[in-house]
């Protein structure tokens, strides 16, 4: 009877330590799922970093090749651009003027390479056929001057009076995309000033202006340099002066024009194609800086014009000898 009340009096503990085990287990049971679902979603999460890896690289390679192809179009869209913008440039151009009382007559040719085909006709100092060279800044600058001018955007191809003999221009300009256009105009009709811009610059850079008329012109203005010691000045209506060895010398003799030095650049007048850009009062050393009525600047080198340097550099020595001893003389 005893042992039937200890067990009744035991029986809630008992009870609840049931339960207790119980949901120990179940909670063992669920601990161990959850356990084993982490290492599942750790073993995914493993695979997912390394698929995103992978992804990541992939798309690091898509960049650079997507990156690769921007800069390679971006390139290639340079290089159209700069390719239709040479289109733009000329290829041939022909501008010439034609014959009416004894005023000039030329043609002249210039093509990309600035390769120049001269022909003079009448009333020029050189008749017939002669060829040099321009450099590849002009060339710059004419393809500047054609696009400044508007040359393809003028209405009308003709500009003609009805004045006969009167002397015309003939401008005729080839393209590199194919375009092409010839002007034909007299300084007797109205015509569109982009025109004459165009005739004035295309004479000044080809060479043609000094080309106009005979050489019968006189030195208005001339500057010899020789070495650091030695300068010699000329200008028409101021007189000559000399600097030798830091000594200086002024002479107001020949005001009025040195023909000896007139006669020398006659002598030697085929060789003056080219404008200078170097100024009067600062040109290289051992040359000699030429100004003529018309305009017209040069250069005499020592190395390209060795005998028209020499001649004319010995009428100056010889010239400045005699002006020191008569300082001299009269100190």
């Amino acid at each position: 009877m005893i042992y039937i009340v200890i067990f009744i009096s035991f029986l809630p503990f008992l009870t609840y330590l049931a339960i207790v085990i119980r949901r120990e287990i179940k909670m063992n049971k669920k601990l161990r799922i959850l356990e084993e679902n982490q290492k599942e979603l750790q073993q995914i999460n493993r695979i997912l970093k390394i698929e995103k890896e992978e992804l990541e690289h992939k798309q690091s390679i898509q960049d650079k090749e997507l990156q690769r192809y921007r800069l390679s179009n971006k390139q290639k869209q340079e290089i159209l651009d700069k390719y239709t913008e040479r289109q733009l440039d000329f290829h041939l151009i022909k501008f010439g003027r034609t014959p009416a009382w004894g005023s000039p007559s030329y043609s002249i040719t210039v093509d990309a390479l600035g390769n120049v085909l001269y022909h003079g006709k009448e009333a020029v100092r050189l008749i017939g056929f002669y060829q040099w060279k321009i450099y590849r800044k002009r060339i710059k600058n004419i393809n500047s001057i054609i696009k400044k001018s508007n040359f393809f955007k003028i209405k009308g191809n003709e500009f003609l009076s009805e004045i006969d003999q009167v002397s015309g221009v003939i401008i005729e300009i080839y393209l590199k995309n194919g375009f092409h256009r010839k002007v034909h105009f007299d300084h007797a009709a109205g015509f569109p000033s982009d025109l004459s811009f165009l005739e004035r610059k295309l004479d000044n850079i080809l060479g043609t202006k000094k080309l106009w008329l005979f050489w019968a012109q006189k030195t208005v203005k001339l500057s010899i340099r020789r070495g650091l010691n030695y300068r010699c000045t000329f200008e028409i209506n101021k007189g000559i002066y000399y600097r030798i060895l830091e000594q200086e010398f002024y002479s107001d003799q020949y005001t009025d024009g040195w023909k000896s030095i007139d006669n020398i650049l006659k002598k030697y007048e085929k060789l003056w194609y080219e404008d200078t850009y170097d100024s009067f009062n600062n040109h290289p050393i051992d040359t000699i800086w030429v100004e003529i009525e018309s305009g017209f600047r040069f250069l005499i080198s020592s190395f390209k014009h060795p005998e028209a340097y020499k001649e004319i550099a010995k009428l100056t020595e010889d010239f400045g000898e005699r002006l020191q001893k008569s300082v001299k003389k009269k100190q």
